[in-house]
């Protein structure tokens, strides 16, 4: 059957909501990561190739093989009783005829496999392209180099590379080809993978596997193929970290998070790493990561990580430096990173690494004491209303010192937010118990003025408080022996749209299950960062009264709210008053003519007893004018 699945892919964990706890469970969003033994996407290092590809003769190679041909399908996946090849020698051009699979420029003729292009629309379960046999029995500390594409849109589940020595009986899965980044935006691939395991055998053999998933529209394209002879010694530092990435999610006392903006109050001894990967044909010995820290610019010494003994040819690992250096006042802190090993290296140009995050401080200007995961530069966004995928999302905060406390919750809405549409912020304490609820907010109306724009700028502060027009938020203490998740609800069906900037660690990105109100925890690698964040100092509250020509209307309080609610409005001359609840199909449902009021400031309290549960509006027609806003009854 032909379907398009435009699905994030996440993996994850679940927790139910209650009066004062809520479930709690895991996932992936993402795919799991690679095992720390297997290989890296890499790009191309020198070598010479002693078996090499590159397509540009325009059809499958002498000796090369493809899986069985696939039956071709209408537009409604009805087989046709014809049969194509799987595999197809060509150019951008030919793959992007489907109107899906999209070839950037860099590769000019490669094979590809595409479903949704000429001969198919097929069904494409689990294609490869092989190699013809190959000799590597006088060959030491060889590798294969290739470029490739693998969108990993819609419903795709895997593609790879296997290997053979048998003539092609057994296959052996050597690598995983990991999605192009942002699949929306694709970029090639430049992929090493050791083949250490089968330097000296006569008869090897390699092919790539692709499968659809059962849907329409995407593919996988490769070229330049080369089985190359490695320098032996050749370290590249792959990612640098500002956290001890490896540190478990659930050890409460560890910080496996890595922060992009720290509170002052909050900072510790610093713990920076690098994954490092051996892309030479020799093992490495005494691996060392150095760290230089800088804090406003200046040097704040250097730091080495013990000796990593040993690190095999065609292995990765993470190695960390425990600096045992604090920040010291706000601002930018960034560290340099470098790797190096006993044997000189062949290519010192990627030898190196760097990270930053912001150390934020209690006033305006240093950003009122806020903790994030975010990158700060609003990239996209995830969806949250009732009747979607998610209605909420969260954020996990690890507290490392004493004596602070939390003021409330801001976020970034993307543009595309219905203005009008509400939000609720929850805090809620996580340990081996599970979840306990710790603060909420009242309803938070978004307004024009608060959706779009990018980064700090537009990160909008919700507080804890019962009471928006409260200016004293009513903060929680931390404790240091918790985590804290921050999250972030749409309770109506408008569509809101959170901001996401950077990628998380595993169990750093929170989401609300649709179905039952549990949350849910994901587990892989490389989520979307949505941009929430804890604020630890008191911020500027982002709501303001509606006002027209004398008459302002304030937000009902509490909200939602189940008996009785307060809804608090102004008027600077006297005039004739009505109020009025309207439901969502427009239908007034409650009318109270409240006569001539005189000038100042007046409260109406409201009972929702007789009222159904759901959104609706109140509105207050004073004179000509005539203001409304939203609330939420509940039982």
């Amino acid at each position: 059957m032909k379907q398009l699945y435009l699905t994030l892919g996440l993996v994850m964990a679940s927790t139910s909501m209650l009066a004062q706890s809520r479930a709690i469970s895991s996932a992936l969003r993402h795919a799991p990561p690679i095992d720390l033994a297997g290989p890296r996407v890499e790009h191309r290092g020198g070598g010479t190739c002693v078996f090499s590809e590159d397509f540009e003769g325009g059809v499958l190679p002498a000796g090369w093989s493809i899986s069985a041909d696939v039956e071709q399908l209408d537009d409604m996946g009805n087989p046709l009783g014809t049969f194509v090849p799987p595999w197809q020698v060509g150019d951008s051009a030919a793959t992007q005829t489907g109107d899906f699979f999209f070839v950037p420029a860099g590769m000019s003729t490669f094979a590809y496999a595409n479903d949704d292009g000429p001969p198919c629309d097929c069904s494409m379960n689990m294609v490869w392209i092989s190699t013809p046999s190959f000799d590597l029995s006088g060959v030491t500390g060889v590798g294969l180099q290739f470029e490739c594409l693998n969108d990993g849109l819609y419903c795709t589940t895997e593609a790879g590379v296997d290997a053979s020595t048998d003539g092609g009986l057994t296959w052996t899965n050597i690598y995983t080809i990991p999605e192009a980044g942002d699949p929306n935006d694709p970029v090639l691939q430049s992929i090493t993978v050791p083949l250490a395991a089968y330097a000296g055998q006569p008869d090897v053999r390699l092919r790539w596997t692709w499968d659809d998933g059962g849907c329409w529209g995407t593919g996988l394209a490769i070229d330049n193929i080369c089985i190359a002879e490695l320098a032996p010694a050749n370290l590249t530092l792959t990612e640098s970290f500002l956290s001890d990435a490896g540190a478990f999610y659930d050890d409460y006392s560890a910080t496996s998070q890595e922060y992009t903006h720290l509170a002052f109050e909050q900072a510790y001894p610093m713990i920076v790493g690098a994954d490092v990967t051996n892309n030479g044909g020799a093992d490495q010995t005494n691996v060392i990561v150095t760290a230089e820290i800088f804090e406003g610019g200046v040097s704040q010494g250097t730091f080495s990580s013990m000796p990593y003994p040993l690190l095999a040819a065609g292995t990765h690992d993470s190695i960390y430096v425990m600096t045992n250096w604090t920040p010291t006042m706000t601002g930018e802190v960034s560290v340099e990173l470098s790797v190096a090993a006993d044997d000189p290296d062949s290519d010192p140009s990627d030898n190196s690494g760097s990270k930053s995050m912001t150390i934020t401080g209690p006033a305006a200007a240093d950003g009122y004491s806020n903790m994030g995961l975010d990158a700060n530069s609003l990239t996209g966004y995830y969806v949250m209303n009732q009747g979607g995928t998610d209605p909420g999302f969260g954020i996990r905060s690890e507290i490392q010192n004493t004596g602070s406390v939390a003021y409330g919750i801001g976020l970034a809405f993307a543009t595309g937010t219905v203005a009008g549409a509400g939000v609720q912020a929850t805090l809620l304490q996580l340990n081996d118990d599970g979840l306990e609820t710790m603060a909420v907010s009242d309803l938070f109306e978004i307004e024009g003025w608060h959706i779009g724009g990018t980064g700090s700028n537009n990160i909008v502060f919700i507080p804890f408080d019962p009471i928006l027009s409260d200016p004293n938020p009513t903060p929680v203490t931390l404790d240091p022996a918790n985590d804290y998740i921050s999250v972030v609800e749409n309770p109506g069906t408008e569509e809101v749209r959170i901001g996401v900037s950077g990628t998380l660690n595993p169990g750093g990105l929170w989401s609300v299950d649709p179905a039952d109100g549990s949350l849910i925890f994901y587990t892989a690698p490389d989520n979307p960062a949505v941009m929430i964040r804890l604020f630890l100092a008191d911020a500027p509250v982002g709501i303001a009264d509606l006002t027209s020509n004398g008459l302002s209307l304030g937000p009902n309080m509490p909200n939602p709210f189940t008996g009785l609610t307060t809804i608090p409005y102004t008027l600077q001359e006297a005039r004739e008053v009505t109020f009025e609840v309207i439901d969502m199909a427009g239908k007034t449902v409650m009318v109270k003519q409240l006569g001539n009021r005189p000038a100042g400031s007046h409260l109406i309290d409201m009972d929702g007893a007789p009222l159904a549960p759901g959104a609706y509006q109140y509105a207050l027609t004073a004179g000509q004018d005539r203001l409304a806003r939203r609330m939420i009854v509940t039982r």
